[in-house]
C-alpha cells in the first residue's frame, strides 16, 4: 500500500518536472545586444523583438556590486521602455554612479505561458564617466 501511494505522488509530481526552472542563456544570446555610447553616460541599446516563440524584449537597466548578469531581484533596477522598429527594440538611456553598484543591461525574453524557458542576455557592466 505505502509503495503505492508513493508511487501515485512521483507521478503527480512529476508533471511538473518539464518546467522551467532557469532561462536559457550565455555568449550565443549575449552576443544579441548592441550596445552604443552615444554621449557621457548616454547609451543605446538595441535587441531583436521577439526570439523564438517568447515575449517581446524585456530591457532592464540593473546595478550590481559584485557582477554583471542574471535577473535583478534585490539589486536596483529599471525597465526600460523601448521603440520597436522592424522586429528590432531600440531605447536610450542614462547611466549613473549608484556607490559601488555598476550599471549593465540585461534583456529577457519571457514564455507567453509555463514551461518553455525563457531566454535571458547580458552586458557587461557599463562604466559611468
Amino acid at each position: 500500500m505505502m509503495k503505492s501511494i508513493i508511487v501515485v505522488i512521483f507521478t503527480l509530481f512529476s508533471f511538473s518536472a518539464d518546467a522551467c526552472v532557469a532561462p536559457r542563456g550565455g555568449e550565443k544570446f549575449d552576443s544579441l545586444i548592441t550596445l552604443e555610447r552615444i554621449k557621457k553616460n548616454q547609451y543605446r541599446v538595441t535587441v531583436p523583438e521577439i526570439l523564438e516563440d517568447l515575449t517581446s524584449a524585456e530591457i532592464i537597466l540593473a546595478y550590481d556590486k559584485t557582477h554583471a548578469g542574471g535577473i535583478p531581484i534585490y539589486d536596483p533596477y529599471e525597465v526600460l521602455k523601448p521603440v520597436v522598429t522592424n522586429g528590432v527594440s531600440t531605447v536610450t538611456f542614462f547611466i549613473e554612479k549608484k556607490g559601488e553598484e555598476k550599471p549593465y543591461i540585461s534583456v529577457m525574453w519571457w514564455p507567453e505561458k509555463c514551461c518553455p524557458c525563457g531566454i535571458q542576455a547580458n552586458t557587461g557592466f557599463i562604466e559611468p564617466e
